[in-house]
């Protein structure tokens, strides 16, 4: 399926391609914006992400990645 990058801002599109660091560390793109990108039927302003790994390494790999903003990270959810 042909993913429908669209639905994202200018600075979700610069960074999506830099998330496969996140992807590296066992986390799947999830939610809204997930199904937007195959549905492209809205407008999208954030990524969430699943994981059932370790999420000690994730706020290092996040602040690897230029323009990417972490407002909270947590074991029940990442903002």
């Amino acid at each position: 399926m042909k993913l429908r990058f669209e639905i994202l801002p200018k600075e979700q599109k610069d960074i999506y391609p830099h998330l496969k660091a996140i992807k590296d560390l066992g986390f799947t793109l999830f939610g809204e914006t997930a199904v937007a990108l195959q549905l492209g039927h809205r407008v999208s302003i954030d990524f969430d992400f699943f994981t059932d790994k370790d999420i000690s390494q994730l706020h290092s790999t996040l602040l690897s990645i230029s323009g990417i903003e972490v407002s909270e990270i947590s074991r029940q959810t990442n903002n």
